[in-house]
């Protein structure tokens, strides 16, 4: 009986090595899953984005700190660059009192105090340090030290440096060497604020236009990295889209460094006529939500802007006009954008925060759109009952999308259905030719433990008594991913995607040898096959795939 208790093993095991020869071996960290990547609720999932506040909702001649606490947590500080450097720590001083006082933190802006002129010559050393040092003196002494969230050396320091130094074909398209010395310059301003302030990051906010030319780089001591564009995001700055923009970032960001997201919220003098100026924002604010949700890189959302209250002529409007501007009593579209700016201003400040679930159909309704295209599958379940899957619509490449595992006993009785996730694993693994290939913005990757009874009822147990665990014929573990939308708890959502496999796999069970001296080791599981769903109308046809292991 042991004799062909052995024997049925080793047939086994021969079959599915030919079977799963060209599959590769299943990555080991998927039998060993950290419980970290176990917890899926939104407190967790969605805590690294922490700070809401307007750029220069406290620039110079204006001062909207007070007035947007009850909705933001971060004010963005600048003074005069005219003022007088004593003036200038005075003023910097007075106005973080007033940020404590509101119960938020500030951004300090300080390039008038780093470099001499427009072509972001540095100051000397001596003097930036000399500024620097007085400026902690008073913040120490004033005890405002933890209210300062960021330094702000210069804005779009690329885009008005090389425009302002005006370099000749050679030293701007063939060396290089005009982004290599500013490159050189900020490297140089930031060493020094670090010196003095190492415990803050410094952060830069880039132009859209500077990002995709062949010398392209960002200064490793910076902390906080973002970008603007006031564009569609399916094709924007460079005809990129925001995803290939921020995908683009990162490849070249530092392992430490975070995202800002710079969300539009005003009105260019282009737009001021246009009454359905406020749904586009609507759309493209949601989107842009969603994408610094998902990415677990993004610290901060900083819309531009709340107000151009400024003597000279401004460029548009900010968010506090939209009221009397596009309000026309039916839906009184201005003061519902600002309404919605303000919500998501208290999510972040209070740790609230909720994915906005935004259908494709409801995104920016645009040329440049992509068509609907899910893929995903289930890579792995664990001796253990941990499966790790994965799924990507390619349309909105940057969703977390929904989740739902079902199992099924040998008969299709469904044995347990689980609550709706999203997936919440940020798997280096997806980037493979064998799974979705390439380099993304977001977390893609699903980890989900079924429950121990489950585990159980299979005998997938080391009892060498029960002999029955090799007869057991497994259960089928079912993905289903979900459309965004209406149908929040799943009823009523539209099922774009399936997935099954068997659990426990034949492997499995052979690892249950009845002698303890037989042992044989695990062998891989096929991935299962990739699935392509298209459609404009985001209405694939449903298909259902099963992979027998």
């Amino acid at each position: 009986m042991l004799f062909r208790s052995h024997f049925r093993h080793l047939f086994m095991l021969m079959v599915l090595l030919s079977l799963t020869g060209q599959a590769g071996l299943v990555h080991a960290e998927y039998e060993n899953i950290p419980a970290s990547q176990l917890i899926n609720n939104e407190q967790d999932r969605y805590s690294h984005l922490k700070y809401f506040g307007f750029y220069a909702s406290a620039m110079e001649s204006w001062n909207y700190t007070e007035e947007l606490a009850e909705f933001t947590n971060l004010t963005w500080i600048q003074v005069g660059a005219s003022t007088a450097q004593p003036e200038a720590i005075a003023e910097i001083v007075r106005r973080l009192r007033e940020a404590d006082a509101a119960g938020v933190q500030a951004v300090l802006s300080v390039e008038p105090f780093m470099f001499k002129n427009n072509k972001g010559e540095p100051r000397p050393n001596a003097e930036i340090e000399d500024f620097l040092v007085e400026l902690r003196t008073q913040l120490e002494f004033a005890g405002l030290v933890d209210t300062v969230a960021m330094i702000y050396p210069k804005d779009e320091p690329f885009r008005e440096f090389v425009n302002a130094r005006k370099p000749n074909f050679y030293e701007q398209y063939v060396s290089g060497n005009v982004y290599k010395d500013i490159h050189r310059d900020l490297k140089r301003v930031n060493a020094l604020i670090k010196l003095v302030f190492p415990d803050k990051p410094i952060g830069v906010i880039l132009s859209g236009y500077e990002l995709f030319h062949k010398f392209f780089s960002i200064p490793e001591n910076y902390d906080w990295v973002g970008f603007d564009c006031y564009d569609n995001l399916f094709k924007a700055c460079d005809d990129k889209s925001f995803i290939q923009t921020y995908r683009h970032l990162l490849d070249h960001m530092q392992p430490y460094q975070k995202l800002m997201a710079v969300p539009e919220t005003w009105a260019t003098n282009e737009s001021l006529h246009r009454v359905d100026w406020p749904v586009i924002l609507t759309s493209r604010l949601q989107h842009h939500y969603e994408i610094a949700l998902s990415e677990p890189r993004f610290v901060a959302f900083i819309p531009f802007l709340w107000s151009f209250d400024a003597e000279q002529e401004t460029p548009g409007l900010g968010l506090n006009r939209f009221g009397e501007l596009y309000d026309l009593g039916l839906d009184d579209a201005g003061t519902a954008f600002v309404d919605l700016v303000k919500d998501i201003g208290v999510q972040i400040k209070q740790g609230t925060q909720h994915y906005p679930n935004l259908a494709w159909d409801e995104t920016e309704n645009s040329r440049y759109r992509p068509v609907s295209l899910v893929r995903g599958g289930i890579m792995n379940i664990s001796r253990g009952g941990v499966i790790s899957a994965w799924a990507i619509d390619e349309a909105l490449p940057h969703k977390s999308l929904r989740m739902r595992v079902l199992v099924r006993d040998s008969t299709g009785r469904v044995v347990h259905k689980s609550q709706l996730l999203r997936s919440n694993v940020d798997d280096a693994n997806l980037r493979i030719a064998q799974y979705f290939g390439k380099a993304f913005v977001g977390s893609h990757g699903f980890r989900y433990e079924l429950p121990g009874n489950l585990l159980r009822d299979t005998n997938l147990t080391d009892d060498s008594s029960n002999d029955t665990a090799n007869d057991t014929q497994g259960l089928q573990v079912e993905l289903l991913v979900y459309a965004d939308g209406l149908g929040v708890d799943g009823m009523g959502a539209e099922k774009l995607q399936s997935y099954t496999r068997t659990w426990p796999s034949v492997n499995q069970l052979m690892s249950v040898a009845p002698n303890p001296e037989f042992v044989l080791k695990d062998i891989s599981q096929q991935a299962d096959p990739q699935l392509q769903m298209t459609g404009p109308s985001r209405k694939p046809d449903f298909q259902q795939i099963s992979v027998d292991n």
